[in-house]
């Protein structure tokens, strides 16, 4: 397994600003922490629960791809540092997120 930190650099008020992604060998995401500006959170798991967030329905790009992209800013992760952020997931929370409001995946940069 790969982990990754994706900030969207962006001034979208209701969007998520940092995605912490648990990835495959095959760079399919299998976990993923999505935080918003407010510092609420949401999260997934492939073929397991959610609470509003998506993972990609295609293999995420190379991180040195998504990084080309000025909105985004793509960094390799530790697991631990991954495991943090999971294992924090649902602790204070500033607002609960409504499962009815789906989060967006994780835009992705146009591929070349």
């Amino acid at each position: 397994m790969k982990y990754a930190r994706l900030r969207w650099k962006h001034d979208f008020p209701d969007e998520p600003i940092i995605y912490y992604i648990e990835i495959d060998d095959e760079r399919w995401e299998q976990r993923a922490v999505v935080v918003y500006r407010d510092g609420s959170t949401v999260y997934a798991v492939r073929g397991g629960e959610d609470t509003g967030a998506h993972l990609g329905e295609d293999p995420l790009p190379e991180l040195s791809e998504i990084a080309k992209d000025p909105e985004f800013e793509a960094t390799d992760i530790t697991q631990e540092v991954f495991e943090a952020q999971w294992t924090d997931r649902n602790a204070a929370q500033p607002q609960q997120r409504s499962k009815n409001k789906k989060t967006r995946r994780a835009p992705r940069p146009a591929r070349s």
